[in-house]
């Protein structure tokens, strides 16, 4: 029991250095919405990124701008091209994908609505959390103008870029937070645990409820997130 205790412990005071050391990878893509609408689909209506990237110069001049905005942020980006050849390799190697090369997945969509003499712009930027299947971030710019140009469209992206480095700062920031606090409360648990050991240190199983809750959340946060995928070695 006290080796588990001490396992804890030593996660606790490791989450912060691990943190810094570790940093979430990004990609950029366009959205289904976005690949539907301008035809850059499979066969079997799927987004075809490859299509997508080689034809729409503008969709690629849109990710490698947020993409430099994202690693001047502080957080790493991998781009289509480099994603590509990790995958081409792998596949010429028969390597499966068990866990994509990216933990996030930003994407992009606009469209341009002509109304007359008035054209607007909207445009969006969705920031998926790949292991837990949730949208963490979102920003939305609309720009309404007589005539509109593919200026326009950076420019609009480009201003809502700050709001999105801040909503994923502050996303991770939470899990820092809400991990730091769930391992720590198992670890409680676990020393109100070990007080039930008798003289044989046979352990007594009746342990509280709110402790099995506690090490099946840190359990699941553990196991379904990059930031604490390190804890998956620490010895049994």
């Amino acid at each position: 029991m006290k080796r588990f205790l001490l396992l804890f412990v030593a996660a606790i005071v490791s989450i912060s250095a691990f943190a810094q050391a570790t940093k979430p990878t990004i990609i950029v893509l366009p959205s289904d919405i976005w690949a539907c609408a301008n035809n850059y689909t499979t066969s079997n209506g799927c987004p075809d990124y490859d299509a997508a990237f080689g034809g729409d110069a503008m969709l690629r001049s849109i990710a490698d701008m947020v993409g430099d905005e994202m690693r001047a942020g502080g957080l790493n980006v991998i781009d289509f091209d480099a994603y590509r050849k990790i995958a081409e390799n792998a596949e010429r190697s028969g390597v499966v994908f068990y866990e994509m090369p990216y933990d996030f997945i930003i994407y992009v969509s606009w469209e341009i609505i002509n109304d007359n003499d008035c054209n607007t712009l909207n445009l969006s930027m969705n920031a998926l959390d790949v292991y837990s299947n949730k949208y963490m971030a979102s920003v939305m710019s609309k720009v309404t103008k007589e005539k509109l140009s593919e200026a326009d469209i950076r420019i609009a992206a480009m201003s809502e870029m700050d709001n999105l480095v801040g909503q994923f700062r502050g996303y991770l920031e939470d899990i820092m937070i809400n991990a730091t606090k769930a391992l720590k409360e198992t670890a409680e648990s676990f020393d109100r645990v070990s007080s039930k050991y008798d003289n044989t240190k046979t352990l007594n199983y009746n342990v509280t409820a709110d402790s099995n809750i506690n090490m099946k959340a840190t359990i699941q946060m553990l196991e379904h997130h990059p930031l604490f995928l390190a804890f998956r070695f620490l010895p049994s």
